[in-house]
């Protein structure tokens, strides 16, 4: 079974497809004529312009578009919850009463774009 590719790897994917598109649209050339002479498969370019499209559109929409653990608390765990939601990477977002809908949202959003 293939593993999903680290963090750093993703970046650097969405980093090296960044740079094809910025090139293909620099060329003057058709995307079919770029795609044909450097070997890219047409459907893999208009799959990453859509997907770097989408995260610029999350990011603008949610602040920075990126979060960082920075650590946990003991307490966390201890806290009660109104609302425990286990997304695929197996992270645990523990929703208190009170949570702002506009914050969730957004949250919520930044984690659907990362995965």
């Amino acid at each position: 079974m293939k593993q999903r590719a680290g963090s750093g790897a993703r970046a650097a994917r969405r980093e090296q497809w960044r740079k094809v598109i910025a090139a293909a649209e620099a060329s003057g050339h058709t995307i079919s004529g770029f795609c044909r002479k450097y070997g890219i498969h047409p459907s893999h370019y208009y799959y990453w312009r859509r997907r770097l499209k989408e995260d610029r559109e999350v990011a603008s929409a949610s602040g920075s578009g990126e979060f960082v653990l920075v650590g946990t608390a003991g307490v966390a765990a201890e806290s009660p919850a109104a609302l425990e939601l286990v997304v695929e990477r197996g992270w645990r977002l523990r929703i208190g009463p009170g949570v702002e809908e506009d914050a969730l949202r957004k949250v919520l959003s930044v984690l659907a774009a990362q995965s």
